[in-house]
């Protein structure tokens, strides 16, 4: 495997110009999903950032503004003046942002003046490891980059509630029993379940979140597990990422 290191998350996904990215997994989406807008928009780039499920409302500094329900015409207007807005369709009780349909998300590419739109597509509870479930992820079909997420933080702990969402399928997936150690093995079954899910004319890209330099080799070791022919490991908090490329023999 060949590295490649950046300290910018455009650069360490490639990405590419007019591209819708959905996000997920565990590990970090919505962390993820605000700094690639953040960067995107210091680069005066015009960018949506939205969900299929549920998220907490934005926090201060995440977002430019957070749009409930915006028709085309609130939503063009407001990207000519804020180059980063949050779009939702409602705003619950408990502080949670209800996601929008997969086809408003194609909708608003064709119809809008936005250069990417960024999609947290699951729900994982703040867990570092999730497993897919048949309702959820929730995938817009006009995908480009399609990103399974997990937090490398989760290896060496139990297969338990605590550590995984629904875990119960994770121990199915991976053969493993509850209580058991998340292994490398264990979170490459998952992911591989997910990159399964890639919609038809995305490119996959696996994200390994929370690494270190100091266990850069356990990402490594991960993406060695997995049938693609690169991915990116790093820490979103840190800005520092790594992609991790497989030589071709």
């Amino acid at each position: 495997m060949r590295l490649l290191f950046s300290s910018r998350l455009t650069e360490a996904l490639r990405l590419q110009p007019r591209e819708v990215v959905t996000l997920v997994g565990g590990g970090g989406k919505t962390s993820l999903m605000y700094a690639l807008a953040r960067e995107l928009a210091a680069n005066r780039k015009k960018v949506i950032t939205t969900t299929t499920t549920k998220i907490w409302v934005p926090l201060y500094g995440e977002t430019s503004k957070l749009l409930v329900g915006p028709n085309l015409e609130t939503l063009e207007k407001e990207l000519a003046t804020d180059k980063h807005v949050t779009c939702v369709s409602s705003v619950s009780g408990e502080g949670k942002a209800v996601g929008v349909k997969p086809s408003t998300v194609e909708l608003w590419m064709r119809k809008l003046n936005v250069d990417y739109i960024i999609v947290e597509a699951d729900g994982a509870r703040g867990k570092p490891l999730k497993a897919p479930a048949p309702h959820e992820p929730v995938i817009p079909r006009n995908t480009t980059l399609y990103i399974p997420m997990v937090g490398i933080d989760v290896l060496g702990k139990p297969l338990s509630e605590e550590n995984v969402h629904r875990v119960k399928l994770v121990a199915e997936i991976s053969g493993r029993k509850l209580g058991e150690t998340v292994t490398l093995d264990v979170v490459a079954k998952v992911l591989e379940v997910y990159l399964r899910l890639n919609p038809e004319n995305a490119r996959p890209t696996v994200f390994i979140n929370k690494v270190t330099a100091g266990n850069l080799k356990k990402a490594e070791a991960i993406a060695k597990l997995l049938d693609v022919e690169e991915a990116v490991a790093g820490s979103v908090a840190e800005g520092r990422f790594w992609r991790i490329i497989r030589e071709k023999t």
